[in-house]
This record gives C-alpha cells, sequence and structure tokens, in this order.
C-alpha cells in the first residue's frame, strides 16, 4: 500500500468536565426605628443559570492529508431568572427553576488537495429539551483556504449557530442588569448566520505580517427588554417583560497589520463596523442602531525591547462613541399620588428614536515595562509597571438627562409654566489615569528552560577537552 493511501486512524478522545455558575443579585433594605411606627421592608432579587457540561472530542487522520475531528457534548443547565422576595407582599411569587438538558454532537472533516486548496466541512446536531419545551437543530460550517503562494492565501467561510439562551442587558446603568433567560415557546431560541471573507499575506521573510477580511452576519429571534423596563425585577412575571422575535444585522472590514521581528515591534488594527437592530414593538417597529455599534474601531500598540529582561510597550486606543437615545422634549404630567386637594404635576422627558445619536469619541493611551526575571525554582517571573489611561482622559461610560429637583417629590403645583427649568444632559465616567503594579509566574516555562539548561551542560562538557577551564 502507497504511503499516500495508507491509514492512520489516531484517535485522541480529551474529555473536559466543567460548572459554570453566573449570578446577579440586588439586595434592599428599611428600617424605621421610630417607637411609635416601626416598620421594616426587605426586597431581594436574584438571577441565576448554572452549567454543568461534559465535553469529549476526538481527532483521527484517516489517510494522508484527510483529517477528521468529531466530538460529544451534554450540558445540564438551571435557570432562575427572576428569584424574587419582598417581605410585605405575599401576592409576588417566583418561578421555579427551570432545567433544560442541551445534547449536541459535531463533525468536521479537513481536506487538502495537492496544495491548492485546504477544505472544512462540517455540521453540528444540537437538542434542547425542557418540560415545556423542546428543539433540535442543524448548524452547518464550511471554511476554504486558498494558498496563493507560499506567503498569500485567501479564505471563505460559512456558518450558522444557535442559541437556546438569551443574554439580556441595560445600556448606561451602573448595574448593567445582565441577566440570561431560556428559550421556550414564547422566546424561541437565536440564529445567526454568518458570510466571512479575506486575504491574508506575509512580507519581507514573515516579518510583517497583514491581513484584510469582511464578514456579514443576520441575526433571528433574538431578545431584549420590552420599551419601559430596565430590569426583570419588581413581580415573578418575568416574561412579560422580554420583547422576543427581533433580527439583527451586523457587517464590517477589517484591516490588519503586525511586525513580528526586529526590535521594535507591534500591530495596528482598524475596523469599519455596522450593527441593527429591529423588533415589532420597539422604536415604531423601525430599525434602530445596536446599542454596542461603533462604526470605528482603531488599536494601535508599539513593543520596544531595551535589554533581554526590559521591555516597554504603549498602546493606543480609539473608537466612536457608543450610540443613545436624546431627549428631545418633556410633558407635565398629573400625579396620581396626591394627597392635598391641589392638582400637582411631575416632568415626564419625551425621547426621540432609540439610539439616534452618539457619545463623545472613545480614545486611551496605555503603557507598560516589563521586567522579566528567573526564580529560585527555574520559572519565567514577570514585574509589570503600568499606567491606564496616561493622559486621563474622561470618556463617557453613559449619558444622563436631568432637570431641576428643587421642588420636593419633584411635585410642581399649577401653573407649572411659571416654573420650568431647563434640563441638562451629564456625562457619566469611569477609570481615569490608574498606576498599577502585578507580578506573574510562568509555571509551563519551568520544563523548558530546565532542558535548555541540560543542553547547555551538556555542551560545556563537550567543549571541557578541547579548551582548558580555570
Amino acid at each position: 500500500m502507497e504511503q499516500g493511501s495508507q491509514s492512520h486512524a489516531l484517535l485522541n478522545p480529551k474529555p473536559v468536565v466543567s460548572y459554570v455558575r453566573y449570578r446577579l443579585k440586588n439586595n434592599q433594605s428599611y428600617v424605621n426605628t421610630d417607637p411609635n411606627s416601626k416598620f421594616e421592608f426587605n426586597r431581594n432579587f436574584k438571577s441565576l443559570v448554572q452549567d454543568l457540561s461534559y465535553k469529549w472530542d476526538f481527532k483521527a487522520e484517516l489517510v494522508r492529508n484527510w483529517n477528521i475531528n468529531f466530538g460529544l457534548q451534554s450540558s445540564y443547565l438551571g435557570y432562575n431568572p427572576n428569584q424574587i422576595y419582598i417581605s410585605n407582599s405575599t401576592a409576588i411569587k417566583s418561578e421555579p427553576t427551570i432545567h433544560a438538558f442541551e445534547p449536541s454532537a459535531y463533525a468536521e472533516s479537513s481536506l487538502e488537495i495537492a496544495k491548492l486548496l485546504q477544505l472544512q466541512l462540517g455540521a453540528r446536531a444540537v437538542g434542547y429539551i425542557t418540560s415545556e419545551y423542546n428543539d433540535f437543530r442543524i448548524e452547518p460550517r464550511a471554511n476554504l483556504n486558498i494558498p496563493l503562494s507560499s506567503n498569500h492565501s485567501l479564505n471563505a467561510s460559512y456558518m450558522e449557530t444557535n442559541q437556546f439562551s438569551h443574554l439580556l442587558f441595560t445600556q448606561g446603568e451602573i448595574m448593567s442588569n445582565e441577566v440570561w433567560v431560556p428559550a421556550g415557546r414564547d422566546i424561541l431560541p437565536a440564529s445567526t448566520q454568518q458570510v466571512s471573507g479575506g486575504w491574508h499575506g506575509f512580507f519581507n521573510k514573515g516579518m510583517y505580517d497583514v491581513e484584510v477580511s469582511g464578514y456579514h452576519k443576520t441575526l433571528r429571534n433574538i431578545a431584549t427588554y420590552r420599551e419601559g423596563y430596565a430590569s426583570l425585577m419588581g413581580d415573578g412575571k418575568w416574561r412579560s417583560k422580554v420583547e422576543a422575535g427581533g433580527e439583527g444585522e451586523a457587517y464590517g472590514v477589517e484591516l490588519f497589520l503586525r511586525k513580528t521581528r526586529g526590535t521594535w515591534t507591534g500591530f495596528v488594527g482598524y475596523t469599519w463596523s455596522k450593527a441593527t437592530r429591529r423588533y415589532d414593538n420597539i422604536n415604531d417597529g423601525k430599525q434602530f442602531t445596536f446599542e454596542y455599534d461603533r462604526p470605528h474601531s482603531l488599536s494601535l500598540t508599539v513593543n520596544r525591547k531595551l535589554n533581554p529582561k526590559l521591555n516597554l510597550s504603549a498602546s493606543w486606543v480609539f473608537q466612536s462613541g457608543l450610540p443613545f437615545t436624546p431627549v428631545i422634549g418633556r410633558q407635565f404630567v398629573p400625579s396620581l399620588t396626591n394627597d392635598t386637594d391641589e392638582t400637582l404635576y411631575y416632568e415626564a422627558f419625551i425621547y426621540g428614536e432609540r439610539n439616534s445619536e452618539r457619545m463623545r469619541y472613545y480614545h486611551r493611551l496605555d503603557v507598560a515595562l516589563n521586567y522579566t526575571v528567573e526564580t529560585r525554582n527555574g520559572n519565567r517571573a514577570q514585574w509589570t509597571f503600568a499606567v491606564y489611561n496616561l493622559y486621563n482622559r474622561m470618556n463617557p461610560y453613559s449619558y444622563t438627562f436631568t432637570h431641576d429637583t428643587s421642588q420636593e417629590n419633584n411635585l410642581i403645583p399649577t401653573p407649572f409654566w411659571s416654573n420650568v427649568e431647563p434640563f441638562t444632559l451629564y456625562q457619566m465616567s469611569f477609570f481615569p489615569i490608574l498606576p498599577t503594579v502585578s507580578y506573574k509566574v510562568f509555571f509551563d516555562d519551568l520544563k523548558n528552560m530546565r532542558t535548555k539548561k541540560t543542553k547547555e551542560e551538556k555542551k560545556k562538557k563537550r567543549r571541557r577537552w578541547l579548551y582548558f577551564d580555570d
């Protein structure tokens, strides 16, 4: 049998067991110690998801230049999106934990044809099983790599994925209320289709690495908070606060240049992208900009090797500002909780189209000095002296509109037109200039360094009969 058709069939099973727990908590308490009017109030909110997974991967080489990877994975999940307790309310009850079983299997074949192209074809079968909802999906994927020469290649890929957990988040909040909710009859699983392609090249004997790529992604059945809600807190009916069945689109172009050798190394990367969302009951059903859309993103990193132990690095980041929903006006609404005979009003903002304006540009400079040493046990260790946001840029985290709050409880008596105060836009920022010191030990290097020392000792022994050592 010729070598080209010889079967190797080398199986390398790699079982992995993992456990992940994500939890969001919000506890509030109030106690009035006045003897004449004692009162105590407690409210506890918790959102929790747990994932216990078992994964087993195999790799095999059927014949020369033809490999196949396949594997199995099973995940047992427990969801409790809205576990709430209010001390003075017995009507609010939390739903029991939702248990889900997510088994999956995948297979991927890699074939190289006469060094003219490399083709990868694969698929993943995944199921989702709960007491009230079951689903099954097939996720195909393909990747084609065409070497143009030893230094240049073209690449194209296609993939479909499904997700049975939806992440809900609130933009611009200190506590962003990020919670995971499970798919079901009213909240279908999210699905994604993505097409990408690009060119990759090396220049000057591999010193420069250049890559240009583009992608287009469509999303179906995505979920978010409904209009007027920023969290699932308040009562046990969390499903009524979720807007499902949304659509999304994302596309962009990425440019990347890296210098890998020499005293000066580093890279520069630039991305132009666009991401949108659309829901039937949000923004009057019209498409709007995604909360984390940044059309322009530029990263520049430079490293300077001062000596074998000292390395200086600097990184500059520039990004478009995040979108936000502007206030275009306000109105005065009659108060329904008024203990006096006089009609009082409170001020409510009128908002424009969702995410129709942007915050200020985001940019910062980080610098670091790395000092590498060797510990007594032969491990490589590194001291890092760094400064985050060197020029103390006050980058926007969120924007808030506010107005005059001198009136008690923000209630305004009639005639309210004599009490009108202008509203103002405020910016919230975090993380100013921040110096840090860190120390890391690399235990994986111990074996390599010992091997290197052994080789050096052997070389010295070989030289002893040639040279005289004092």
